[in-house]
């Protein structure tokens, strides 16, 4: 049971009377009667005061007690917060989006790039948005100017998916674009379709030279100009049902020849005839082979 604040007694009233001298020899017995007399409100105020200094001293003890208790209280409570947060940090939830800390909420600020900032610099586990009404950033989805791209990133530091949609009132709005990373390497942007964006990647090159090398995970349609004799050279296919279509345009006739994986049909495919556009599909078999179509000469 805690102590009643001490109450300071009041003040012995002066009423002490002084030692007679011996030279008061003639009223001397009269003042020492006085002076016994006073002697016990003396005594009693001097006790009193004695009293309170002991319950001062028992108060002062008893509330050092009291505030020793109540640091342990306070030191236990910061101990038990630090628990707490040590919990959240380290407990169930590991990480969010690849970042680990004290759990303070889940809305993040948007993330804004104005120009050709490459998106493999937007922030991983949330939504960013790229936008330049010039060209467009190396490692974009399309080459378009004028877009608006809204980019989600997730997954982990070294393996990460990111999700593109062009936003803009162009050709390509709604477009959705999806590529992934793979330690440092990040494959080719990959188009899905809906029922109003059936339209195929495409490819253009002047010149390839003496060799060309027709791969689906660049384009899957590709136009090439052939201006002197050509190899074609089909990659390996990424599994059955691969395919891709090339148009070949021919100003002057020049020889066309194929790798081994490419099986034309019956009776080869056309010969080149200048100021003409040949066409050829290819389907991966389940051998691993290209199955190729001949599909016929067209004038410019």
């Amino acid at each position: 049971m805690a102590l009643a604040k001490p109450v300071k007694p009041a003040a012995a009233p002066q009423v002490y009377t002084p030692v007679p001298q011996r030279a008061d020899r003639a009223n001397f017995p009269e003042r020492g009667d006085r002076m016994m007399t006073s002697l016990p409100p003396m005594v009693a105020g001097v006790n009193a005061i004695v009293d309170f200094v002991n319950a001062v001293a028992d108060y002062v003890e008893e509330g050092g007690s009291t505030s020793s208790a109540l640091w342990g209280q306070v030191s236990q409570g910061v101990a038990d917060v630090q628990a707490a947060l040590a919990a959240i940090q380290n407990g169930p939830v590991q990480s969010i989006n690849g970042r680990s800390g004290v759990v303070t909420g889940l809305v993040e600020a948007a993330s804004s790039s104005l120009g050709a900032s490459a998106m493999s610099t937007a922030p991983l586990g949330q939504w960013s948005s790229f936008n330049s009404s010039g060209a467009a950033g190396a490692d974009w989805p399309t080459t378009q100017t004028n877009v608006w791209w809204n980019v989600l990133t997730l997954g982990a530091s070294t393996r990460r998916t990111q999700i593109a949609v062009q936003t803009l009132s162009t050709g390509d709005q709604g477009g959705m674009y999806i590529r992934s990373l793979h330690d440092a390497t990040w494959s080719g942007w990959q188009r899905y379709f809906g029922d109003q964006s059936l339209v195929e990647r495409a490819k253009y090159v002047q010149s390839p030279g003496a060799a060309y090398y027709a791969n689906p995970a660049e384009a899957t349609l590709q136009y090439i100009d052939v201006s002197a004799p050509l190899t074609v050279y089909a990659v390996t296919a990424r599994k059955p049902g691969d395919q891709m279509t090339l148009m070949f345009s021919f100003p002057t006739v020049s020889a066309l020849a194929w790798s081994s994986n490419v099986k034309s049909p019956a009776g080869g495919i056309a010969t080149p005839v200048a100021s003409h556009i040949l066409t050829v599909p290819l389907i991966a078999r389940q051998d691993g082979n290209w199955q190729a179509y001949d599909g016929g000469l067209h004038p410019w």
